[in-house]
Order: C-alpha cells, then sequence, then structure tokens
C-alpha cells in the first residue's frame, strides 16, 4: 500500500515514563484531508486508487486505534471504519493483532476482519469478508 496525505494536523497528550506507558497512556488525534491511498491487492495485479480521503486517525489510551476516513474509489464515495488493537499491543504483541475494516460503497457493506501479525505483508494476511446492501425490490 502507497499513502499521501494532502493537508494533516494532529493533537498529541504524551503521558508516562517508559516507552511502553507513553503507548499506554498518551493520547493522539490526527486529522487529513485530500490524501491518497493506491492499495496493491496481493496474488492479482488489481490496484485500488482511493482518493479524497478525509477525516480522523485516533489513538487514545487503552482503546483501539481507529480510523474514521472518506474518500472515493473513481466516482464512488466510500467510508472507511478501520479497527486495530490498543497502540502498546502493536509492541507488546505484535504477533496477534486485530484487524477489521468495514467500508460502505454503493450501497454495499464490507466487512473484513482478521488477527495479523507484524510486519503484515500479502503472504501472512488472511481476512474474512461479510458482505450485505441493499436489494432491489
Amino acid at each position: 500500500m502507497q499513502a499521501s496525505v494532502g493537508d494533516a494536523g494532529f493533537t498529541v497528550s504524551i503521558n508516562g515514563s517508559s516507552l511502553k506507558q507513553i503507548l499506554q497512556q498518551s493520547t493522539m488525534l490526527f486529522s487529513v484531508r485530500d490524501a491518497r491511498w493506491r492499495v496493491d491487492i496481493p496474488n492479482t495485479r488489481a490496484r485500488i486508487d482511493i482518493t479524497g480521503l478525509s477525516g480522523a486517525i485516533r489513538v487514545e489510551k487503552e482503546k483501539a486505534v481507529f480510523m474514521d476516513l472518506q474518500g472515493r474509489i473513481g466516482q464512488t464515495p466510500v467510508e472507511l471504519r478501520i479497527t486495530g488493537a490498543p497502540l502498546v499491543r502493536y509492541i507488546t504483541d505484535p504477533n496477534d493483532i486485530p484487524l477489521k475494516i468495514q467500508a460502505l460503497l454503493a450501497g454495499t457493506q464490507l466487512h473484513f476482519s482478521s488477527r495479523v501479525r507484524l510486519p503484515i505483508s500479502g503472504r501472512n494476511l488472511e481476512m474474512a469478508l461479510k458482505m450485505s446492501g441493499k436489494t432491489d425490490g
């Protein structure tokens, strides 16, 4: 995945005297506007460009890292909600990180879920998919 950030801002409240305490006790809010993600789908030649991404990335003490973003794939609006683990888990247990991705586009909801090992690559990523949407009637 490649990413670029158009405009970004952040608010950080850092607490703790060790790296582990800082990751457990600190709060961070990142705001992005007009960002872009290019996602290459493993084992295929497919590529998805998500443009005009705007929203927030929240890191709150003892809560899961959470991204709430809106953008476009081509001309189609997309909403993304990505949930990970509390920040400290990324260093204390990098072999078992929960990952949930909810995407809403063109009236369809996609829910991906996985438990990943860092660093994430196409070779160690398996996800369950649940899909729902409106039916014509």
